[in-house]
């Protein structure tokens, strides 16, 4: 067995190993009994045993010298559709997504995407602020996420797909601290009730929009005197504002302004596990 050889090679054993590195001491003795560990504890333990933790497909054996026969194509699309899975859990997990030029190695020959996943570009230095907003500062993406159509709605626009990550916890508990957000850029006309990135002054924010009606001053404006007693009269005829909602309610909300620009509708919210 691989952990066996392996304490041989290092002259360790099974509780030493698994001290020496701050785990318990019948860790690794639990792994030789069968007990699966979890992802954090394995990487751990090829960790004090001095072995590389590989979550992934089957490594390939060398290639054979002169020209290797192709791959059929139909198999190009399964590898590519469960290394594409692994990198949706890898997501899930709270880890990085694989860049898309790995992504790419697996690709079909034909260039379809497998089992009809949908490619999001993954911004995971810009952050949306569920808080008071940040500075956002323009960058080129290096990855991908892929979702399938069936989670995203039927007006989604595949082409002006970005993810990007959320800070703060203005919006729970719809969105969390860490959450990725799916936006659809192509859709930034309001929508009531439905969540938007907004660029604003103080940053990228997530928040409701709701087509509220102001509060009873502004909306009816100054009353006017009246000839018969207790009758007021107002000037102005009430009109529905569009205004920026946290699902917090300790987060006040505010009007939109001419200085918020809409990014994108949120279409997914992706929690990690």
């Amino acid at each position: 067995m691989l952990i066996r050889d392996q304490l041989r090679q290092t002259g360790d054993t099974l509780h030493g190993a698994a001290v020496s590195h701050g785990l318990p001491r019948d860790a690794i003795r639990r792994v030789l009994d069968g007990h699966t560990p979890r992802l954090d504890r394995a990487a751990a333990i090829c960790d004090a045993l001095g072995l590389e933790f590989y979550l992934g497909l089957p490594r390939p054996a060398a290639p054979p010298q002169g020209d290797a026969p192709a791959l059929p194509p139909d198999l190009l699309r399964d590898l590519e559709t469960v290394a594409r899975t692994l990198n949706q859990v890898v997501l899930d997990a709270g880890g990085d997504p694989v860049p898309p030029e790995a992504l790419k190695r697996l690709t079909a020959a034909d260039g379809d995407m497998p089992a009809g996943l949908v490619a999001a570009p993954f911004y995971r230095d810009v952050r949306a602020s569920a808080g008071g907003g940040e500075p956002v500062f323009e960058e080129e993406t290096d990855s991908v996420v892929a979702v399938h159509p069936s989670v995203l709605p039927a007006s989604t626009d595949e082409a002006a797909l970005a993810c990007i990550r959320v800070r703060g916890r203005s919006m729970v508990p719809t969105i969390d601290e860490d959450d990725i957000v799916l936006l659809d850029t192509s859709r930034t006309e309001p929508i009531h009730d439905e969540l938007f990135v907004l660029q604003t002054e103080d940053g990228l924010i997530v928040k409701r929009m709701r087509r509220e009606y102001p509060s009873m001053e502004r909306m009816f404006g100054s009353p006017a005197r009246s000839s018969r007693p207790g009758i007021v009269a107002f000037t102005t005829a009430p009109t529905p504002e569009w205004r920026l909602v946290s699902d917090d309610d300790a987060y006040p909300a505010r009007r939109i302004t001419t200085q918020d620009r809409v990014i994108g509708r949120v279409v997914l919210v992706v929690r990690p596990m």
